[in-house]
């Protein structure tokens, strides 16, 4: 099977997104089967992989992220990438976000990790034309869409029209670095102390807000502090950036919250080993990678009771309302002072992470594009 991967968009973040896609690239690139892989510059790989690579136009990465660009974008997924296809062979494209053909060459599998700009149009200038506009026709074309969780899969049918049977549900994978036996490295500035962690994007629907009043209600009872790891891919993300340091000064916690702007996989590695409970009680997620993460690494995590975290964490986490945080709190309160009690959530969420590992993702999403690829391996 001859399979090409779209991955023009893809930068030198890492992000979900351009982890998720570096996996997909890895992974199938050693399953036996051709792969081309679309992409600005050449993916790393590790060993020999029956891969190539096509360069394409450094203006549709994702950092460059200004409604031009997105239409430039657009023409290219549109124009570009179906003459490159034609002239490749491809038997089967899979773009590891939605952006696709409209009227597609070979069969396209498209995967769509969350409806994020659907529902928060003001975070994603970039996107939120497309998603409403291109995107449905996209996935109309489409022979397959993959969806990260079942509460993405049903998204996309109360929003976006796609009929149900079109959908397959493949879990996104942990990076196999949080697995290992590796013991990370400290991020510079990094003191020691008990901690609890939060990953994630600095905006409102990540709910850190939830996180820090949390601590706020327990900081006198235990000592920790609370590290935060934040992206900032926007004006709007400083903003909420100050506002959570003018809240935890408020709360009288300020000294308490340590933030990075941006760490490494194995920085971050570090981090989850370290602290004595992942907290992300998110508004919205599409799947949520920061849990499992956490878990892989053998720490506990708290999590959101609604969203995607309820699904995919959920049956090894801690799980409590987003709206109040008493109960974040007294789970805070609990992990930090009942060591045995910690140690069997952390024992339970490293047997749940398993589950997620690239082994078996990526066997299901090899699956799915054999249906269409001609041959069926898997």
């Amino acid at each position: 099977m001859r399979i090409g991967i779209n991955a023009a968009f893809l930068s030198g973040s890492f992000d979900g997104l351009s982890t998720y896609t570096r996996s997909a690239i890895e992974d199938l690139s050693h399953s036996g089967d051709e792969v081309v892989v679309y992409a600005s510059e050449k993916p790393e790989q590790n060993g020999n992989g029956l891969s190539q690579w096509r360069a394409t136009p450094s203006i549709v990465r994702a950092e460059k992220g200004a409604l031009g660009n997105a239409l430039r974008a657009l023409v290219w997924t549109q124009m570009g990438l179906p003459a490159r296809l034609r002239r490749d062979r491809v038997q089967v494209l899979l773009s590891t976000l939605p952006e696709g053909m409209m009227r597609p060459v070979c069969p396209q599998v498209v995967v769509v990790h969350d409806l994020f700009p659907f529902f928060f149009p003001e975070l994603y200038p970039r996107w939120k034309y497309y998603f409403r506009h291109v995107m449905p026709r996209v996935l109309k074309a489409s022979s397959c869409v993959v969806a990260d969780s079942q509460h993405t899969r049903q998204d996309i049918i109360r929003h976006l029209g796609v009929p149900e049977e079109k959908i397959t549900v493949v879990y996104s994978w942990v990076n196999p670095l949080f697995f290992s036996e590796q013991s990370g490295t400290p991020p510079e500035g990094h003191e020691e102390g008990p901690y609890f962690l939060f990953v994630g994007r600095s905006t409102a629907y990540k709910n850190l807000e939830m996180v820090v009043r949390a601590l706020a209600d327990v900081s006198q009872k235990i000592p920790h502090k609370l590290v935060c790891v934040l992206g900032l891919s926007s004006g709007l993300d400083r903003a909420h950036y100050s506002h959570i340091l003018d809240l935890a000064a408020r709360l009288g916690v300020r000294d308490r919250v340590q933030i990075y702007t941006s760490v490494p996989p194995s920085q971050l590695l570090y981090l989850y080993r370290h602290a004595t409970a992942l907290v992300l009680l998110s508004k919205y997620e599409g799947f949520g990678y920061p849990p499992l993460e956490a878990m892989a690494a053998g720490t506990p995590a708290i999590v959101s009771d609604s969203t995607a975290l309820a699904e995919v964490a959920g049956p090894a986490a801690v799980c409590v309302p987003n709206n109040d945080p008493r109960p974040a709190a007294e789970a805070m309160e609990k992990l930090a002072t009942d060591a045995a009690y910690r140690a069997g959530l952390a024992e339970a969420g490293a047997a749940h992470a398993k589950k997620f590992r690239r082994e078996q993702s990526g066997q299901a999403l090899r699956r799915v594009l054999g249906r269409f690829g001609g041959n069926g391996r898997s």
